[in-house]
């Protein structure tokens, strides 16, 4: 499986988590910009790495999946949101430290 496939696989498996409904082939095909048969592979897929995956059949007749145990994808690692917040922390931390710095050390070198 390339990076880009495990990534739009983990992307999938968000989007079924996070739709109270679950999902549609149709809304896969759509949201990936593949066909109908692709967007089954992929649920097909999904299914064999999260077995908790669960579907169901609305009332229009239409097959909808649903990630119900969402604990896996808390193991993705880092957001891209994530990143820039603790990038954002460490930045302000360096500056306050520096701050501090010249606070303590500051009249030391004034008064030698």
């Amino acid at each position: 499986m390339s990076f880009q496939k495990a990534q739009d696989l983990l992307k999938l498996a968000g989007m079924s988590a996070s739709r109270h409904g679950g999902i549609t082939v149709k809304e896969v095909a759509e949201a990936f910009s593949v066909n109908e048969r692709t967007a089954q592979r992929m649920i097909a897929a999904l299914q064999d790495v999260f077995p908790s995956i669960s579907h169901q059949t609305d009332s229009e007749r239409r097959r909808r999946w649903k990630l119900r145990d969402t604990s896996m994808l808390g193991m993705q690692g880092l957001y891209r949101r994530e990143l820039v917040a603790l990038e954002a922390s460490i930045t302000r931390a360096e500056r306050y430290q520096i701050h501090t710095f010249w606070l303590i050390f500051c009249p030391i070198f004034l008064a030698s």
